[in-house]
């Protein structure tokens, strides 16, 4: 069939509307639109399933320091770490208590000889020790007085053992005074010796022999001086004893501390031969002088053998 078209005719009045189309298939996705202004805030929705943990952003700025929070709890050990390095020798600490005394070790082997020390201080005296036991009886040792001679003015008195040591003789020499002023007439010398028998402490010899030579003269024990002189006082005295024998004159009752003599036994034996001598010089002034010759000994027995000699001279008026 054939059909001619004519021209376009006047368009119509817009119909009424269709019914809703078929959707159609998914067109191609167009250009994205502008951004359309921000709708208002919609309701919060519910939480969503936890996220996949992000990357680590930037560290952000140091924010002001918090409050200290309260302590926690003590945690669990951990593992002992691995050993350092040595660290550097620290400073010598102070020394600590001494420790017990440990076991007594083995006895080491004797060592060499050291040098000589040097010498100590001289130590305390030691105690007294126990009285030993009595020796055998030895011989009995005999003194005996020889001869007495007098000697020059101005010399020195001596005395001379003639015998042996277990029977001494003693020879004596004593000096002869020399009166400054005097004539000889005036001058006088007197000799007193002493008996064999045994002699104890505290007790004053009693001399025999010349008994008055007119200035001097001997009662006893005591010799008599005259006033008005200087006399010489010489004296010997001897004896067997153990320990120590000591003579101390006496003027007119009191002891002449200035003229003491006295010898020690050096090994305390009782037959130790003990010799005492002593010369000074006396003024008998304001009265007569009376002398005596006082002895002590530490032996409890006494002096053995005693003899001896005074010589008294009258030397110079006063």
């Amino acid at each position: 069939m054939f059909h001619a078209t004519g021209a376009q005719g006047p368009k119509g009045d817009k119909g009424d509307k269709g019914d809703k189309g078929d959707t159609g298939a998914q067109g191609p996705k167009g250009d994205k639109g502008d951004t359309g202004c921000r709708g208002p805030k919609g309701d919060k929705g519910d939480t969503g399933a936890q996220g996949s943990k992000g990357d680590k952003g930037d560290q952000g700025e140091y924010g002001e320091k918090g409050d200290k929070g309260d302590k926690g709890d003590k945690g669990d050990k951990g593992d002992t770490g691995c050993r350092g390095p040595k660290g550097d020798k620290g400073d010598t600490g102070a020394q600590g208590p001494i420790g017990p005394q440990g076991a007594k070790g083995d006895k080491g082997d004797k060592g060499d000889t050291g040098a000589q020390g040097v010498k100590g201080d001289k130590g305390d005296k030691g105690d007294k020790g126990d009285k030993g036991d009595k020796g055998d009886q030895g011989e009995n040792a005999t003194v005996t007085v020889g001869s007495t001679t007098t000697g020059a003015p101005g010399t020195d008195a001596s005395v001379i053992n003639s015998g042996t040591d277990q029977n001494v003789v003693l020879e004596f020499t004593i000096p002869r005074g020399d009166c400054c002023d005097c004539d000889e007439g005036t001058l006088e010398y007197a000799i007193y010796t002493t008996g064999p028998s045994n002699v104890h402490t505290n007790t004053p010899l009693t001399f025999t022999g010349i008994s008055s030579t007119g200035d001097i003269s001997l009662n006893g024990y005591n010799v008599t001086l005259a006033a008005g002189y200087v006399y010489s006082i010489s004296y010997e005295i001897h004896g067997s004893a153990s320990g120590y024998l000591e003579i101390t004159p006496y003027h007119n009752g009191t002891a002449y501390n200035y003229a003491i003599q006295s010898d020690e036994s050096p090994c305390c034996s009782a037959h130790d031969i003990l010799s005492v001598s002593g010369t000074y010089f006396i003024r008998a002034e304001g009265g007569a002088l009376t002398l005596k010759l006082m002895l002590t000994t530490s032996d409890t027995a006494g002096v053995k053998g005693l003899a001896g000699t005074l010589s008294i001279a009258k030397i110079a008026h006063i």
